[in-house]
Parts: C-alpha cells; sequence; structure tokens
C-alpha cells in the first residue's frame, strides 16, 4: 500500500511598514488557517511605529521575520520568495488578510492542477474599518482585462515556487505595478495557465500606493510595452482606462452607480460592487 504524499508546504510572505494598526488582523488570519502546514515570512522595512512590537507578539508562531532598510515593496516581495521553502507561495500585504479556509481551498485546486498552474479568486473589499463595502470577481473566461490594464487582483494570488524560479520574480524598475507586470509577463509572455478558484480568498483594504490611478494607468501602459505589445494598441488601452475611469466618477458624482455596477457584473462581468 503506497503511503498518502505529505501535504504541500504553503509559503505566506507579509511585507510592512508602520502598519501598526492593521497588522496585527494579518498576522491572525494566517496564524487561524484550518490549513497548518505554513511557513510565515514577514519581511520589514524598518518601521519607526509599533509594528514590530506587534509581530514580537507572535514571533513564536513567525518563521522567520526580518526588519531592515529595503528598496521599497516589492523588493521586500522578493526577498520573502528567497526565503521561502514552501512548494507554493501566497503574498499578504500588512493591511490585507486572508479568510480563514482560503489557503485550504488554494492547496485543494493544488492538489488538482499541479505546480505548472497559477492560482487565484476573488477580493473582498473593505473599508478602515474592516467592513466589506464590495467584491471583486474577476471574468476568469477572457484575459481581456489584463490586456488593458485592469489585473487579477495580485493579493489572492499563489505562485508555485517553480514558476517564481524558471520565470523570474517582481521587476523592481516598477513602481506601483510590478504586480501586474509580473501577472501580465507570466500570461501573455510565459504562456502559463491561472486556475480560478471560485471563493473570496482575500480581503483587501482600499487604499493605498496602487489606487492613484493615473500614475498607476501610464506604468500598465509602458509595461505593456515592455513585454513586446503594440504601443499603438497600448496606447488605446490606456485612453479606454482614463475614459472608463472619468465616466466611473461622472456616475458616482451624480448618483447613478447602479448604472456603473450593472456595466461591470452583467456586461464586462470582471467585478461588482
Amino acid at each position: 500500500m503506497s503511503k498518502a504524499r505529505k501535504k504541500p508546504l504553503v509559503s505566506i510572505i507579509t511585507a510592512s511598514l508602520n502598519s501598526e494598526k492593521t497588522i496585527e488582523q494579518t498576522i491572525q488570519s494566517v496564524l487561524n488557517q484550518t490549513y497548518k502546514n505554513i511557513q510565515y515570512i514577514i519581511i520589514d522595512g524598518l518601521s519607526t511605529d509599533r509594528t514590530n512590537d506587534v509581530v514580537a507578539k507572535y514571533r513564536k508562531e513567525i518563521d522567520i521575520h526580518i526588519s531592515e532598510k529595503d528598496n521599497g515593496l516589492y523588493h521586500a516581495f522578493n526577498k520573502g520568495i528567497s526565503l521561502a521553502k514552501g512548494e507554493i507561495i501566497g503574498i499578504l500585504n500588512s493591511d490585507d488578510f486572508y479568510d480563514t479556509n482560503s489557503i485550504d481551498k488554494v492547496v485543494s485546486a493544488y492538489e488538482t492542477y499541479g505546480d505548472k498552474k497559477i492560482y487565484f479568486g476573488n477580493m473582498g473589499l473593505i473599508d478602515e474599518k474592516s467592513n466589506l463595502t464590495g467584491t471583486r470577481i474577476i471574468n476568469h473566461n477572457s484575459y481581456f482585462f489584463m490586456r488593458s490594464g485592469q489585473s487579477i487582483p495580485h493579493p489572492t494570488v499563489f505562485v508555485p515556487k517553480k514558476i517564481y524560479t524558471k520565470f523570474g520574480v517582481f521587476d523592481t524598475s516598477y513602481k506601483i505595478a510590478a504586480d501586474y507586470d509580473l501577472l501580465f509577463r507570466y500570461l501573455f509572455v510565459n504562456k502559463i495557465k491561472y486556475i480560478y478558484i471560485e471563493s473570496t480568498l482575500t480581503f483587501f483594504r482600499v487604499g493605498g500606493v496602487s489606487s492613484n490611478f493615473f500614475p498607476l494607468a501610464v506604468e500598465n501602459y509602458k509595461i505593456r510595452v515592455d513585454n513586446n505589445f503594440s504601443k499603438i494598441v497600448s496606447a488605446l488601452y490606456l485612453l479606454k482606462s482614463i475614459l472608463f475611469h472619468v465616466f466611473s466618477l461622472t456616475l458616482k458624482k451624480i448618483g447613478l452607480l447602479a448604472l456603473l455596477n450593472f456595466y461591470r457584473e452583467k456586461i464586462i462581468k470582471s467585478h461588482k460592487y
């Protein structure tokens, strides 16, 4: 009789910088997972508030905690990836948190589809008080949104370590959209298949560096061009993104949010609020 395969080790990486108000909820969401074979890594950028005091409360349950000056968020992610021993890696920001059984669901999909796929799910949107304000649901039947500048929600993404090793990690020359570059590159350049998990895996606190629309849209344009997409087509996608952003703000301002929700949910089927 053959032995049952040991459950895979999952590495979770949290990058933090002055996150004293939110990181405890992040940590608890990892430690309280129903799935237990987890390596937890926290890479801190030398916080000057009480972030590391909060982390210290859980030090016995955290496998690696480093606090030192780094070159930004994506450099911290790469540092964590280099330390990860798990077969599959998730990255959880220090102001976000997982649902209790998120990693169980990811591992179940991973055991079905293997280490040559990337895994992602839905993302809950929360306010400063952790109240749910909406859910981002990607249309997994079409990757048009990835070409146009919208992205698979990176906080829900789990990547096998073998893929990082073979195809590379975050390009730190991008300051606010290196996650988009990574997922874009994997999908369109390296032709890696994505597996959608029909569940809310991560809750994302709205705000942060990538919430500034126009710099993000411009960097997304540069990423498409750098990955050998036509400059003309990439410019058209940039224009589309800007027009839709202005259209969305206008509808919100005049109280027609329901129309915007209908467009998102029924027509482009990419996310809803």
